[in-house]
């Protein structure tokens, strides 16, 4: 089930998220970001996160665009979520966490159509404010139909990271629709092994231009 979780939790409990947000946000230190268009903040005030807790970043040595080779719109809203929580299933990855690179009120998230909106929040009602959640892989597949085909363009629509797991693998999902990977070098084949079993496409930043699905139209 979807569970809401701060920010802060997570850095104290995963040196994953701890270091890989650390890092990215690191690049943010001055000046402005856009997050959404037409929604520009101030670095110093969506960077909460420039010095890691955990002493010892994880190893995270090897990369990969993973993506689900759609037919439609259609067969990738419906199936592509169900796919990415059997990867992660079989990855022995049960829960995930869900946030954003910056802090950032998930419930101002560009969903697109009001609809979307209605639907996030009634899934964290009486809420009025959401940064993060953590949720079972089998959970995607009410969550992340929100999100696809949402206005978010130019930057990362959401990360996930691993949860409670002996596997450190870090995503974003780009305006692609693909899921951009970081993991230990070690753990390649098992990863490719998996996205063939499932499905799913897996090798370089090339990958964004063979499968696209369009979540901006």
């Amino acid at each position: 089930m979807l569970k809401l979780i701060t920010r802060e939790e997570i850095f104290q409990r995963s040196p994953l998220a701890d270091h890989y947000i650390s890092d990215s946000q690191s690049e943010h230190r001055k000046g402005d970001i856009m997050i959404d268009p037409g929604n520009i903040v101030k670095a110093v005030d969506a960077c909460d996160h420039l010095q890691p807790y955990h002493k010892k970043p994880p190893v995270l040595n090897d990369f990969a665009v993973i993506a689900y080779p759609a037919k439609d719109r259609k067969d990738y809203v419906t199936n592509c979520p169900v796919v990415l929580g059997r990867f992660y299933e079989l990855l022995g990855v049960k829960k995930i966490y869900v946030m954003d690179e910056l802090k950032y009120n998930l419930l101002k998230f560009p969903f697109g159509i009001q609809e979307r909106r209605a639907a996030f929040k009634q899934l964290i009602e009486p809420n009025e404010y959401c940064e993060a959640f953590e949720l079972s892989v089998y959970d995607l597949t009410t969550i992340f139909p929100l999100i696809f085909y949402s206005s978010r363009h130019s930057v990362p629509i959401i990360y996930l990271f691993s949860a409670e797991s002996s596997l450190d693998i870090a995503m974003f999902l780009c305006d692609d629709g693909n899921f951009h990977t970081s993991f230990p070098s070690s753990e390649r084949e098992s990863i490719n092994a998996v996205a063939e079993v499932t499905g799913l496409k897996i090798g370089d930043i090339q990958i964004c231009n063979t499968y696209y699905t369009g979540l901006l139209h």
